[in-house]
């Protein structure tokens, strides 16, 4: 069974990123750059299963990320 991809569109400072959830355990931070998309760190966390909380646990860690 395929699972729906969440993803949500962030500006920290003046860096944009998008931050996207797979509906299981894997996450992905992208910034854009050149006006392309380039992946910024790759995780797993299997502690989610909705994706209000899983964005908002990615969020944390892009604020982590920022300059």
């Amino acid at each position: 069974m395929q699972h729906k991809t969440y993803s949500t569109e962030i500006s920290i400072g003046e860096t944009h990123f998008r931050l996207t959830w797979d509906g299981e355990t894997k996450y992905n931070i992208q910034a854009m750059y050149k006006e392309r998309w380039v992946d910024i760190d790759t995780f797993y966390n299997n502690d989610y299963d909705n994706p209000k909380d899983a964005l908002s646990f990615a969020l944390q860690i892009a604020n982590e990320l920022k300059p």
